[in-house]
């Protein structure tokens, strides 16, 4: 049977959560949090992003001035140091799946005190939960069906 409207909605809309238990953590707690899978637009806005940031160190890294590749969004210096965290705001959830560092207040004050261990560690979760840098379970076989028809 065919996919319905419906089952688009509810299939893709509906986040998966995953519950990891950082490693790297030193504090209160067990270190325990859960991570959003991202839709495909965060991750898209995120390489765009990352790729803006490498042209203007490239083009012109000491100039201070917003940065604009044609793109409909510009680069200002907080995006500079923000985009790298920029999977991590939008992924690390409570159990509920409520972002936790979504406050700019509560992400100010983590960004000065993470660790970079820690840092490095929630990425290679979110890299693998959201395969961003592979293909999908699948890939050959779909491949395949493209070349019998």
């Amino acid at each position: 049977m065919s996919m319905s409207a419906a089952d688009f909605d509810t299939d893709f809309s509906e986040k998966e959560l995953k519950e990891i238990t950082l490693l790297t953590y030193k504090g209160k707690g067990d270190g325990t949090v859960f991570l959003r899978s991202l839709p495909d637009y965060v991750v898209t806005r995120f390489k765009s992003l990352m790729k803006k940031i490498a042209r203007k160190e490239a083009v012109n890294m000491l100039s201070g001035e917003e940065f604009s590749a044609g793109m409909d969004f510009k680069i200002s210096d907080d995006d500079l140091l923000r985009a790298e965290y920029y999977l991590i705001r939008a992924a690390v959830a409570d159990f509920q799946g409520k972002l936790i560092l979504e406050d700019d207040g509560i992400f100010d004050k983590w960004i000065k005190n993470v660790k970079p261990d820690l840092v490095n560690e929630i990425i290679c979760h979110i890299e693998n939960l959201n395969e961003l840098y592979g293909g999908f379970d699948g890939e050959e076989a779909v491949i395949e069906s493209y070349k019998k028809k």
